[in-house]
């Protein structure tokens, strides 16, 4: 447990002799599943550079009837197909087997514990943002260039929406755990190979037969410790991650937001516009949720007990100028509390013509208002 606290926390830029243990890593990876090894080993500065360039790169390698106008598929898949082979290869036997052992309440506790390392590692491999900027750009090319000989045409270079790259699972510390703790006789060569494979640092990496690309981990990185003892991703004047090349992402407490939220904030008219339930959650705590009834100019339509989870209450509220459409917006405290052990309130649209707040909460819920009335307790 300790050794995944300090590999998640571990920042950059890396030295050189921690580049070549993470290249001898990848080595032994490609070893194991019989892949010749490409000898071309690219280092970009962040997972957004890799998650554009390794694909732009690949397709430079790609059949000639793969154009780079087309933007054919099959240019990825060589880097998917090695990615399985060493997932099958160094990753799968120690998965099976210890997914295999793992009951029901046995997975259940390991997941309590570990959970919140695997959504840390999740966070830091983000998607591309929606357009690439000029420094982006510039090092996407000079990726391409090293990893090829090439630079890709100009036009090529823009994010790849949807192409992720070779992720760790989020079953990888529950097998290590098991590895160390759980009394699972694994071979000596299942140990060697998957050791190799999980690495020493949170590094994101694109395996192809001709080149490997590695992104350098994040140069800062901002947690806060909950009473639990677990960490999550939290800045409340900046971005929670960033990397050596300007690249960042912005969390409050836990969730990923726009940056210009935290440094910023917003107006009630850009809150009410945001789709994301989570997202705006986190934009009315940031503004405070009494500031935020009282910009808003919302009006109290009723209040009652939460017949769900009391001892909390419902409140239905409306905007006499309309600016929310034909909805009114429900505050409510969420049935579970935050990790932080703290009740959780939050709004939801429902529609206008909702008066009752229980009624507003069953039609949240999309179950009969009376059922919702007579509910145990709702989660």
């Amino acid at each position: 447990m300790a050794d995944w606290v300090r590999r998640c926390h571990a920042t950059g830029p890396l030295t050189e002799s921690a580049r070549a243990g993470v290249e001898a890593a990848i080595r032994t990876c490609y070893a194991a599943a019989g892949l010749p090894w490409p000898d071309t080993v690219v280092w970009v500065p962040s997972p957004q550079v890799g998650a554009a360039a390794a694909p732009l790169a690949a397709l430079h390698w790609a059949p000639q009837s793969s154009r780079w106008r087309r933007r054919s598929r099959r240019h990825e898949a060589a880097i998917a197909d090695t990615a399985v082979r060493i997932f099958a290869a160094c990753a799968g036997p120690v998965h099976n087997a210890v997914m295999g052992r793992l009951d029901a309440r046995s997975h259940a506790e390991t997941a309590a514990g570990l959970s919140p390392l695997d959504r840390l590692r999740t966070a830091m491999y983000r998607p591309l943002p929606p357009a690439a900027g000029p420094g982006l750009t510039r090092s996407v090319t000079g990726a391409v260039r090293s990893a090829t000989g090439q630079a890709p045409p100009a036009e090529t270079v823009a994010p790849v929406r949807g192409f992720s790259g070779y992720q760790k699972s989020s079953d990888t510390p529950h097998c290590e755990w098991w590895l160390r703790h759980g009394g699972l006789d694994a071979v000596d060569e299942w140990r060697h190979r998957f050791q190799a494979w999980i690495g020493t640092w949170p590094v994101e990496w694109w395996a192809h037969p001709r080149f490997v690309m590695v992104s350098e981990p994040p140069a800062e990185m901002h947690l806060e410790t909950l009473p639990d003892g677990g960490l999550r991703l939290h800045r409340d004047d900046g971005p929670a991650l960033s990397w050596i090349d300007g690249e960042s992402a912005a969390f409050w407490h836990g969730v990923e937001v726009p940056l210009d939220l935290i440094t910023e904030g917003w107006p009630v008219e850009r809150i009410h516009a945001e789709h994301n339930s989570e997202v705006q959650r986190a934009a009315i705590e940031r503004m405070g949720w009494f500031e935020y009834l009282t910009r808003a100019g919302l009006e109290l339509v009723a209040r009652c007990p939460d017949p769900g989870n009391p001892p909390h209450e419902l409140a239905l509220y409306e905007d006499p100028e309309g600016r929310i459409g034909d909805s009114r917006i429900l505050v409510m405290i969420n049935g579970s509390p935050d990790r932080d052990g703290a009740p959780m309130r939050y709004a939801e649209p429902v529609p206008a013509f909702l008066g009752d707040p229980v009624e507003a909460a069953a039609w949240q819920y999309d179950i009969p208002a009376d059922t919702y009335r007579h509910l145990a307790r709702r989660t």
